[in-house]
């Protein structure tokens, strides 16, 4: 075979080459994407005003979350109808804080909500939810000098559309495991009562009846269950195949030469 066949031959293969050459190159030099923004810590819980809702007492602040979050649960709201009427997310950081962000629809005013001591919400009392959850044995109310129950949170107060959301934070609960953890034996429950929480009086702070309720579920795990990392779309993995790429097409292109020589 002529020489000038063979450079041929090599400049076919080399141009097979490079279009997986130049996109390994380009991939490795791609930057890593920044990590999502942790949720801005909050010095006191908060709630949106309403001018028919009974004057929010001044609340004692409450802990700065930090996150990212170490455990993360939720709740799905229902009313007595069985219909959806609200939610709420939980994430607790690795201090132990967590963050509380909820949302609910119903009568416009002030209604105190609170964390149950049992995981069931049988309509259309809800009474199936127990008590507050107090493992520690205090007394109702966040202004109570006794207490406050576990479970004890700010008000959620909706407004005169209809709809009314609440963020805030707590030490005094737990998603993972502990005495104050709300996955004990039983579970435990979000309530949304009917009237206004005065944060003082025993056991419920005359908030009422219980108008929804949803069980708190424990998220599933940031890592699978091989115990590795999630898979972020690491580009190095797509570097790799486009490698092993090259090396077979090189790899046929001068099997072919040796077979032409």
């Amino acid at each position: 075979m002529s020489l000038v066949f063979k450079w041929r031959a090599l400049a076919v293969a080399f141009a097979a080459l490079a279009p997986a050459l130049v996109a390994t190159a380009a991939l490795a030099g791609t930057p890593t994407p920044p990590a999502s923004p942790s949720p801005s810590p909050s010095p006191s819980s908060t709630a949106a005003p309403s001018s028919t809702a009974t004057p929010m007492p001044t609340l004692p602040p409450t802990p700065a979350y930090a996150g990212p979050a170490v455990a993360s649960a939720t709740a799905e709201l229902k009313n007595a109808s069985g219909q959806v009427v609200g939610s709420a997310q939980f994430s607790q950081d690795a201090s132990g804080v967590v963050l509380i962000k909820a949302s609910f629809s119903g009568v416009e005013g002030a209604h105190g909500m609170h964390i149950h001591t049992t995981g069931k919400c049988d309509a259309p009392d809800f009474t199936s939810a127990g008590g507050h959850f107090n493992p520690t044995g205090k007394k109702h109310g966040l202004l109570n000098p006794d207490g406050p129950h576990a479970g004890d949170l700010p008000e959620i107060t909706v407004l005169a559309g209809g709809a009314g959301s609440l963020e805030t934070t707590t030490n005094r609960i737990s998603l993972t495991a502990g005495a104050s953890s709300l996955f004990d034996a039983d579970g435990s429950a979000l309530v949304i009562h009917a009237g206004h929480d005065d944060q003082v009086t025993d056991p419920t702070g005359g908030s009422g009846a219980r108008l929804a309720c949803g069980v708190i579920v424990a998220a599933p795990s940031a890592l699978p269950s091989t115990g590795g990392p999630p898979d972020d779309g690491n580009p190095w993995l797509l570097i790799a195949a486009l490698a092993g790429a090259a090396m077979l097409v090189a790899g046929a292109a001068f099997a072919g030469l040796r077979r032409l020589s």
